[in-house]
């Protein structure tokens, strides 16, 4: 094993505080763990539970900022946060009655599972996977195909 034993949090800036918890609340059911205020520059945190297993999720607001990052335009930059759910699908029939925005609806993905990414009010993608067997994985893999193929007739 190595030097790390495990992911204690990601962090991410976002440009309005009140309104990305509230979104996270809302959509993937994350409460508020901690609350942190820096009266010296006026910059806060909040950390959010990511799940049942301990993994945090750091919203952090520097005072005066008002614009994320281009994610467009920024080459080295943060990709996504990717949660585990029982069912892909009724995840996404949760999120999609909450108004969430899709990147992704439900697909077959590699490494034996499904998923479909969300995206928060900054541009910042959330991966929502469920991990199949491999048998699961490849009926869902076939199914997806068939309507390909039949279309390619």
């Amino acid at each position: 094993m190595g030097l790390v034993k495990a992911l204690e949090h990601a962090g991410l800036t976002v440009t309005n505080l009140e309104e990305s918890v509230a979104w996270y609340r809302k959509m993937l059911g994350c409460e508020i763990v901690e609350e942190l205020h820096w009266p010296e520059n006026g910059n806060r945190a909040v950390y959010l539970s990511l799940g049942h297993q301990g993994g945090l999720l750091e919203l952090f607001h520097r005072a005066g900022t008002h614009k994320s990052y281009d994610p467009d335009k920024e080459m080295a930059r943060y990709e996504h946060i990717c949660v585990h759910v029982e069912d892909i699908d009724a995840a996404y029939q949760e999120l999609a009655a909450k108004g969430a925005k899709f990147a992704v609806a439900p697909k077959p993905a590699k490494r034996h599972a499904r998923l479909c990414v969300i995206v928060d009010p900054d541009g910042f993608k959330i991966e929502l996977l469920q991990p199949l067997s491999a048998e699961e994985h490849a009926r869902v893999v076939r199914e997806a195909a068939q309507p390909a193929m039949a279309s390619a007739r």
